[in-house]
């Protein structure tokens, strides 16, 4: 059933697997994990999806904020991004999913707190 401007369930799943395949994946065994120790099982798919904007925000923003030299928002932003990875992180299938993120994470942050360490200290 369709209310007034909603998207179908099979076509938000469809969007989100074509545009983030890999993301999706990895949001949704997330989802699926903590769902057993998850008392609201019924909004799965919310959740997934603010899962996995919450990452997507998260990444890019450390991404951007290296790129234009904004080191100290780049800082939070990976420390941020690197709890978020961990809190999610609920079997060795989550950690493996989630390897090269975390990998990527961890270069920017070492990236920013080099950028942020007076030269005089290195």
């Amino acid at each position: 059933m369709k209310w007034a401007g909603e998207e179908e369930p099979d076509s938000l799943t469809h969007s989100l697997h074509t545009k983030f395949k890999f993301h999706f994946n990895f949001i949704f065994l997330f989802t699926l994990s903590s769902m057993e120790e998850s008392p609201k099982n019924c909004c799965w798919r919310k959740e997934a999806d603010s899962n996995l904007k919450r990452l997507h925000s998260l990444l890019f923003g450390a991404e951007n904020h290296r790129d234009a030299d904004d080191h100290s928002s780049a800082y939070i932003l990976s420390l941020r991004l690197l709890g978020f990875l961990d809190s999610h992180s609920l079997s060795d299938v989550d950690e493996a999913f989630i390897q090269h993120i975390r990998t990527q994470a961890l270069s920017y942050l070492h990236t920013a707190r080099k950028s942020l360490t007076p030269s005089i200290n290195r």
